[in-house]
């Protein structure tokens, strides 16, 4: 039996980017939150890391007189930090970033085409059309990192059922 991974569900779209970044073999830990919580959880601060923040707002999009799409925006960053405050250190380090931000969309690309785990089939819904991506940089506490944010709408079918009950 098919397997739809819907990652509008806030806790399934944080464990499946934290599955991905303990997958990886590049990529240090995980961060999840806005940067306030990310900075407080800093103490165990690792060279690089993926960072996943929550959705901030919701869309729909009306597919057919029926058929109503819930659409939300992830925001994923790779973060590293770079050899020096040298322009071709950070250079490097946002080349670096982005060919990661690449693999991670690659892996995006399989999972939406299903990936065959444990006998079921796991599928994203998402427009590729949706997808960019850019470089970015933060100073949590002390630290200066450097990476590369990917930002990807992911959707999902909704019925927006009116309820007589719900209303006087």
């Amino acid at each position: 039996m098919a397997t739809t991974i819907r990652l509008t569900n806030l806790a399934a779209y944080r464990d499946y980017f934290s599955a991905i970044a303990t997958s990886h073999v590049d990529i240090a830990g995980f961060k999840w939150g806005e940067k306030e919580v990310v900075m407080n959880d800093n103490r165990h601060a690792t060279p690089n890391f993926l960072w996943a923040m929550p959705y901030d707002r919701v869309r729909y999009t009306d597919r057919s007189s029926d058929n109503v799409h819930k659409i939300k925006t992830a925001r994923v960053a790779y973060m590293c930090v770079a050899a020096s405050d040298k322009f071709e250190d950070e250079d490097a380090a946002f080349e670096a970033s982005e060919l990661i931000i690449e693999e991670i969309l690659a892996k995006i690309l399989v999972d939406k085409r299903g990936a065959e785990v444990a006998g079921d089939w796991q599928m994203i819904i998402t427009d590729i059309a949706s997808w960019s991506t850019g470089p970015i940089e933060k100073a949590i506490g002390s630290t200066k990192y450097i990476g590369w944010e990917l930002s990807i709408n992911f959707q999902d079918p909704t019925s927006l059922l009116y309820n007589a009950s719900k209303w006087e």
